[in-house]
């Protein structure tokens, strides 16, 4: 302003105009920096420019001082010159593997890595498919092998194959619950799962909220899990914070569904809050339904519990439904939801769509949602007694979640919620045979990690039902996953002897039993006449471990000619 000011009659306005061409220029540079630089040439590129811009303006200050010669100005000139050409040629760039490894968050993952090599082998590991750097945050898609598919939202892991179950059960309970919708609001795109598990319903009006633009490519990644829906006409997606938006939309919905990130995320916590839930209990129909995401993740129990207690007080009716071990589903609404059997039968035998995601999950009946049921709005209230409430004013878990980050919660969380649990009030069906309910549950519980209940479940399906050759493939499968091989491998053989069409499912888990149970599956197989290939390199290998060469050359001589 000093050097501006010419008069000392004219001070005020000196003073007045640098401080507005200060603040223009301030509102301006934040402007195109977040909305033209960085979408378009990216972070690094928008710093080079900006510094450029600082060099090339300074140099002008100085040249236009009239008591300064022609030669420093040329010097000046051709010092400024070789900048502006240099810079951005000798430059380092960024390293993107770096950027999107999520260092905050998985720092012990690195940490226990002797030597910055190792890091950085660690960091570069998974193939980048797509990376931008967004108006919020940085998106990155990655690939593992040849076909496995995550990605990261600022280097945090927010959507994967490995995540379908979440993401598909987030769109499906709820329009189970509500399966003649006509409107739907979806707050996150992500993967594109949750969206496209609405759109398997003959639903009218699906509004997708997404707050970051750069996520919107995400989608078309995994195209072939979330069935190309942003391609469906029903779908508007919108660039927009999905609480605002929710907020002032016109008309009432059928369904909402909420799948934010973490709530230790800056801003995210505003969608866990009282108030949130009060807006859209406002927004929803008298019979709509809302479903909101969680986790017991690295999450403090009074930070679990307050979320579960601020959502019990919002919604008059509520259940809760665990997907994975970790994640679960807060189910609110205004007038009692219900999981209707024999017209959800008829739901699933009418829509393929609905059919081919159960049975990629693994699951053979609607009927096994129900074994991810876990609390009604009586339980979650004594299981959330005496936490906080989660509000506006308070922001309690948008300040105290990040504490958590990277504890091991998850084991603590279900100990305290497991004398709360229990099963859901709509397991009596006349439409479903009794060995069957209990086939189906353990299907869901075998899916969301919680075997001992799944083993019960199975067991009790063949004290029913001896003969039904899956129940046993089923069985083996939980045995597997409770590192029980040479109880798995009864299962399995018993599998066997019912129907040789099961061969193909047991060696499908044969690479997870122990050697001497596999060695028997694989002769058990090759004895029921099988064509198989594996089971002889099966045991062609086992040979070779025992350093049998000749046994393992006979076997692997088997296999070609079969290949052949």
């Amino acid at each position: 302003a000093r050097l501006f000011t010419q008069s000392l009659y004219r001070v005020g306005s000196g003073v007045g105009s640098s401080y507005a061409a200060n603040t223009l220029g301030a509102i301006l540079g934040a402007f195109a920096g977040g909305f033209i630089f960085i979408p378009l040439v990216g972070v690094q590129n928008s710093i080079i420019i900006a510094a450029l811009v600082n060099l090339v303006v300074g140099w002008f200050l100085v040249v236009a001082d009239p008591g300064l010669s022609r030669a420093p100005r040329l010097a000046l000139a051709g010092l400024v010159l070789a900048a502006v050409i240099l810079v951005p040629w000798k430059m380092p760039r960024w390293d993107r593997y770096v950027l999107t490894s999520g260092v905050t968050i998985y720092s012990d993952r690195y940490e226990k890595l002797p030597t910055r090599s190792l890091r950085l082998e660690e960091m570069r590991r998974d193939e980048i498919l797509y990376y931008r750097e967004g108006l919020t945050v940085t998106i990155s898609v990655h690939r593992v092998g040849k076909d496995y598919l995550y990605f990261r939202s600022n280097g945090k892991i927010d959507g994967s194959y490995g995540d379908s179950l979440s993401q598909l059960m987030t769109g499906y309970i709820p329009l189970l619950l509500r399966p003649d919708a006509k409107r739907v609001a979806v707050i996150g795109l992500g993967t594109g799962m949750t969206a496209g598990a609405v759109g398997a319903f003959p639903v009218e009006k699906i509004e997708v909220l997404e707050i970051e633009p750069a996520v919107s490519a995400v989608a078309s990644f995994f195209a072939d899990r979330n069935g190309k829906i942003l391609e469906d006409p029903r779908v508007r997606l919108v660039a927009t914070d999905g609480r605002n938006y929710i907020l002032a939309a016109r008309g009432l919905y059928d369904v909402v569904a909420s799948e934010p990130s973490n709530p230790w995320i800056a801003g995210i916590a505003n969608l866990y809050t009282r108030e949130f839930y009060e807006v859209v209990k406002s927004k929803l129909k008298d019979d709509g339904v809302f479903a909101q995401w969680f986790h017991n993740y690295s999450m403090s129990p009074d930070d679990f519990r307050m979320v579960f207690r601020t959502f019990g007080e919002a919604f008059p009716h509520v259940s809760v439904w665990a997907m994975k071990e970790s994640d679960f589903l807060l189910i609110g609404s205004k007038t009692e939801h219900a999981f209707r059997y024999p017209l959800l039968k008829k739901v699933f035998s009418e829509n393929s769509a609905l059919r081919k995601d159960f049975e990629g999950l693994g699951l053979s009946d609607v009927y096994a949602v129900l074994g991810f049921y876990r609390m009604g709005r009586k339980e979650l209230l004594r299981f959330g007694e005496g936490a906080d409430l989660n509000t506006d004013d308070g922001a309690q878990l948008e300040f105290s979640a990040p504490r958590n980050v990277g504890r091991a919660t998850t084991e603590l969380n279900q100990a305290l919620m497991e004398p709360f649990i229990v099963d859901a009030p709509w397991l009596d069906s006349d439409s479903v045979p009794r060995r069957m309910r209990h086939y189906y549950l353990a299907q869901a519980h075998d899916l969301n990690g919680w075997y001992s209940r799944a083993l019960e479940e199975v067991e009790q399906a063949i004290r029913l039902d001896r003969s039904n050759p899956d129940f046993y493939l089923l069985k083996a499968k939980i045995l597997l996953a409770e590192d029980k091989s040479s109880e798995a491998a009864e299962a399995a053989l018993a599998a066997l002897q019912l129907s040789p069409k099961t061969a193909k499912a047991v060696l499908a888990m044969s690479q997870e039993f122990y050697l001497t149970e596999a060695k028997g599956i694989y002769a058990k197989i090759i004895a029921l006449g099988s064509r198989e290939v594996l089971p002889y390199l099966g045991l062609g290998n086992i040979a070779l471990h025992g350093g049998d060469l000749a046994e393992a050359e006979r076997w692997f001589e088997k296999a070609r000619s079969l290949g052949a």
